[in-house]
């Protein structure tokens, strides 16, 4: 149902539940739901006498124009009728009474309405209706379902664990009561504190920015299109190849305790396309630390860690960030590495313009 986007729509949960009421259909749980469904009703109106005949058949309807309106679900033969209002997340303003006039013919004790919702209803609005809950309806028939699991059918069986999931995700709140009390006994402190961290992530990033201007060189600093990743990195693009960038990884500092800064020199694309020319580099011995010997071997994604480090930080490192990269940077040999592999390729490129001139148009 979260595939077809249709999992709240009432018209969808109606057509659902007539299909698994109806004892003949070809799911083979027989009168799994109309019994458990019968059940609940009378525990719901205990002492009313209420008396349901449905073992020799019944119809089951959806959509039943009453004039004013439509009955979601009608379930009824000759002696008995269920009239099922089936609410998600509009409100109850149906004409239960007009619904209601639609079965005089039947006795009192034989009928009953009933509105199915996701939150109880203290009272329906009209006096010959019952609430009864989704959840409170699924979590009886998978209770029963081991007497008719075995008659079942194997295909059913799993689009009714899917009905019954779907239920749970609209019926239960993502946030437990305890959580919500929390908040709103502390919201201004909790919103003070969002704010505080909105002003430490525009921090961490003008530190970035300012430290990439440190750097020189021409760096582009660019954040990344990918909004989630926006919130984590930036980089700091060579002027001559896009795909050779410093990325500075932040998000464990905002979102993990005791998370780390991550600086890596990082090649993309077409610059991955003949690792190996890279060994031919004679890189300073400052560097032996932070090159990623993983990186020659053979991968299938198009980008790859060349050099990298990750660094703890106190409270001075992360007051003036922006000297920390820079000074980490250079200290560690993670800009000797950019620099290395950005005059490599400059030097390489121009010898494969040597080899394969371009024609010179007259």
């Amino acid at each position: 149902m979260g595939i077809a986007k249709q999992p709240h729509y009432e018209n969808v949960l109606s057509n659902l539940y007539a299909f698994f009421f109806d004892v003949n259909e070809e799911h083979g749980l027989k009168d799994l739901f109309i019994s458990t469904f019968i059940d609940i009703i009378q525990v719901k109106t205990k002492g009313q006498g209420k008396q349901f005949y449905f073992d020799d058949g019944f119809e089951v309807r959806t959509e039943v124009g009453t004039g004013e309106g439509r009955i979601d679900l009608f379930l009824a033969n000759e002696s008995s009728a269920i009239i099922i209002e089936n609410k998600v997340y509009h409100n109850l303003i149906n004409p239960l009474a007009n619904y209601w006039a639609l079965i005089d013919r039947i006795e009192l004790q034989n009928k009953i309405g009933v509105v199915l919702s996701l939150r109880k209803i203290p009272y329906t609005g009209n006096e010959n209706f019952i609430n009864i809950t989704h959840l409170e309806l699924m979590e009886e028939v998978m209770r029963n379902l081991n007497i008719y699991e075995e008659q079942a059918s194997p295909k059913f069986l799993i689009f009714l664990e899917d009905l019954h999931q779907n239920i749970k995700n609209l019926s239960l709140s993502h946030m437990k009561v305890e959580e919500l009390e929390l908040f709103l006994l502390n919201k201004d402190k909790i919103n003070q504190l969002v704010k505080y961290r909105r002003n430490i992530q525009v921090h961490v990033e003008d530190e970035i920015a300012k430290a990439c201007k440190e750097l020189g060189g021409n760096l582009k600093l660019a954040k990344p299109k990918d909004k989630n990743r926006g919130k984590r990195l930036r980089y700091m693009i060579s002027p001559s190849y896009k795909d050779l960038v410093i990325t500075v990884v932040y998000g464990e500092l905002l979102n993990e305790v005791g998370g780390q800064l991550h600086l890596i020199v990082e090649m993309r694309n077409k610059l991955l396309n003949d690792r190996e020319q890279y060994r031919n580099i004679q890189f300073p011995a400052i560097t032996d630390d932070v090159r990623r010997d993983d990186f020659f071997e053979i991968k299938d994604q198009n980008y790859e860690h060349f050099a990298s480090k990750s660094y703890d930080l106190g409270l001075e490192n992360f007051h003036d960030l922006n000297l920390f990269i820079v000074r980490k940077l250079k200290e560690d040999g993670l800009y000797s590495v950019y620099t290395h592999l950005n005059s490599y390729i400059k030097e390489s490129r121009k010898e494969k313009q040597k080899r394969n001139p371009q024609p010179v148009e007259l």
